[in-house]
């Protein structure tokens, strides 16, 4: 592994700060978003981006599984799995090398394993205890396309079921306990292979907590991270093999781990939002968190970059933005899928990087630029953010004994109308003049006069 365990739980819990200041919410968080719905109704979604960009994702639906897969015809419904009252809830869904979807699930009171290859769609039982309750499960994909599944076991006596975590090989399938209690599992495994678990866990003494596991040649070790009541937990490893975790406790936390410690960051304090949450990182770790706002029932989105964290509401039109889950396309453009309550359906939201006009200016001259609609006022504002597909007219205003001597750059900007279809930039030329007057000279004695150009 590359990553190293951290220290004693002491300086573990030293080092855990709640760091930064309350984030900026800007209108776009530098994107545009296209909203879309697929027509099928489900909840406690999980998105995947095939090679193609195509969106599949897993759903729970009339209490049945059901599969929503994107092609270049539409969208598509097909139902999995139906053979229990309560089948589906709480799915996660991972595509395999070949575009494949494989979904873990829980089935009445197991754990249950759907995949599709050439063949179509199998369905089996993952637990090998009788009775074992698959809720909360989470499930990765090792590298030669084998299930790895954390999840929840209700059916013990611990206040918060006990954590276990399964996998199969060449030989079947095989059971673990990781610890006394665990719900709200996230799994994701390392460059060696080895499993990390984020989860909630119960106390008697301290009550609810966040917690982290990670296995090892040696075993299970578990490190206890936020005392708190939390929920909405989700999990990926850095290119570091480093972990970062979402999660929901009254407001949307951030916890990464890096060379120095763990560390906390408050992501989101705007009334009760967070829960939901889904994470992401892009090929430079920048994270991408989806998640609901309680306070407003509008779906949010979150990215941190070097200057720190931005927030965005992505859909505000009804109840929306339960059940959210985030993926990455390849250009690392956010894809977020999650129910509109409102409608009974689940939707799509597609990121996109909003086109940028930027004005610059040259020549002897000077004068200043606006635009139509209004974002450029050149002088103090030369860039500006224009959604896709608006068309803005420039004006240019040249001061005293300067004159406009036109347009140069990008080869729509010669008219001065740009339409926004990617980003733009533009040169404003501004040139200088001479006004020659006639002068008129007198000779007082003779009261002749004479007429000179100067």
């Amino acid at each position: 592994m590359k990553r190293r365990f951290a220290l004693p739980l002491v300086l573990w819990m030293l080092m855990l700060l709640v760091l930064g200041l309350p984030p900026r919410d800007v209108a776009t968080a530098g994107l545009g978003w296209t909203l879309e719905s697929t027509g099928f109704p489900g909840m406690y979604t999980s998105l995947a981006i095939d090679s193609n960009g195509y969106h599949h994702i897993s759903a729970f639906s009339a209490d049945h599984l059901v599969y929503v897969y994107q092609d270049g015809a539409g969208w598509h419904n097909i139902t999995v799995d139906t053979a229990d009252n309560v089948v589906g809830a709480g799915t996660s869904l991972v595509l395999d090398g070949d575009d494949y979807p494989h979904v873990c699930y829980r089935s009445g009171n197991n754990l249950k394993y759907a995949y599709q290859d050439a063949g179509g769609w199998h369905t089996e039982f993952a637990t090998t205890e009788s009775g074992a309750e698959g809720t909360y499960c989470s499930l990765a994909l090792d590298n030669t396309g084998y299930p790895h599944i954390s999840f929840t076991d209700h059916l013990v006596t611990s206040p918060d079921g006990h954590l276990k975590y399964i996998y199969k090989d060449a030989t079947g399938w095989h059971l673990e306990s990781v610890a006394g209690s665990g719900e709200y599992t996230s799994i994701a495994l390392d460059s060696n292979g080895y499993p990390h678990i984020s989860f909630r866990a119960w106390n008697t003494s301290t009550g609810y907590r966040l917690e982290y596991a990670v296995k090892d040649a040696s075993g299970w070790h578990t490190t206890p991270l936020v005392t708190s009541t939390v929920s909405s937990i989700f999990l990926v490893l850095d290119n570091d093999d480093y972990p970062r975790i979402s999660y929901y406790s009254n407001d949307l936390k951030y916890a990464y781990e890096d060379a120095g410690g763990w560390h906390i960051e408050a992501v989101d304090t705007e009334g009760q939002t967070g829960d939901f949450s889904s994470l992401a990182l892009d090929s430079s770790d920048r994270p991408h968190i989806s998640y609901y706002d309680w306070t407003n029932h509008d779906l949010r989105y979150a990215f941190r970059d070097a200057s720190g964290w931005h927030t965005a509401t992505v859909d505000s039109t009804g109840d929306v933005g339960r059940y959210t889950a985030i993926a990455l396309d390849n250009s690392g453009l956010p894809r977020i899928s999650y129910l509109d309550f409102s409608h009974s359906q689940v939707k799509i939201a597609y990121a996109a990087a909003v086109p940028v006009l930027t004005i610059t200016k040259e020549g002897t001259g000077s004068g200043a630029v606006s635009s139509t609609p209004p974002g450029i006022a050149c002088g103090l504002t030369c860039t500006a953010e224009f959604s896709t597909g608006t068309v803005v007219t420039l004006t240019t205003t040249a001061d005293p004994g300067s004159a406009f001597g036109g347009w140069s750059g990008d080869p729509d900007c010669a008219d001065g109308q740009v339409t926004m279809s990617a980003d733009r930039t533009c040169t404003a030329s501004f040139i200088t003049f001479r006004v020659y007057l006639p002068l008129t000279l007198r000779d007082s004695a003779a009261g002749l006069g004479a007429e000179a150009l100067k």
